[in-house]
């Protein structure tokens, strides 16, 4: 009657389209309900809104149930928030950079530290954009490798020595996705027609 308890009777308000971004989780570890699309044996794909816009802590971020989607199918809403981190990603947003090694050469390219960083290896022309980097214009038939040890930054490799020391540095860290090697495979299609990565041999 006082009127103090209304706030909390009512829904939360819609957040905006603009911050759907899609997440690699360990199939595992996601709880009943959220949205999930299958990508590789033990990962799966699921949806997260910013709670106040794309740079909030990973920690704000609200996994999405199929109510929360407003009225769009599952493939629509896994294409928009695509397109959201393809956007973020060409912004500048998601720092992208490479170490060089002693010979001048870069070891690995690195996108992080950002609560969307491991997703983006399911942009499409992240694989060739980072074949560029560590083996320069037109590459031949080189594998890359990616590490996605957690949701924070996806390293990606031509070196599979580097690429397994890569992991190793990185055990114990919060949010962990992966520990192991994948290969990143070439492809334009959506993750979920053709899976952009395999397990490493």
């Amino acid at each position: 009657a006082c009127g103090k308890h209304v706030l909390y009777d009512e829904p939360p308000p819609p957040f905006g389209r603009s911050v759907i971004y899609p997440l690699i989780v360990p199939a595992n570890d996601l709880p009943t309900g959220p949205v999930r699309k299958p990508l590789i044996d033990g990962l799966v794909v699921t949806l997260a809104a910013a709670s106040h816009g794309a740079d909030q802590p990973a920690g704000q971020a609200k996994l999405l149930r199929e109510p929360d989607l407003q009225g769009m199918t599952l493939d629509e809403a896994y294409t928009l928030a695509l397109g959201n981190l393809d956007g973020a990603a060409r912004r500048g947003e998601i720092h992208v950079n490479a170490e060089v090694g002693s010979g001048g050469r870069p070891l690995d390219v690195v996108w992080g530290h950002d609560w969307r960083a491991a997703a983006c290896l399911l942009l499409p022309g992240v694989r060739q954009q980072a074949l560029v980097a560590l083996v320069g214009p037109n590459p031949p038939a080189t594998v890359l490798r990616a590490v996605i040890p957690n949701r924070d930054v996806l390293v990606l490799f031509v070196d599979p020595a580097l690429a397994q020391a890569a992991l190793a540095a990185e055990k114990g860290a919060p949010r962990p996705i992966s520990d192991r090697v994948l290969r990143v495979l070439p492809t334009n299609q959506p993750f979920w027609i053709e899976p952009p990565v395999a397990l490493a041999d």
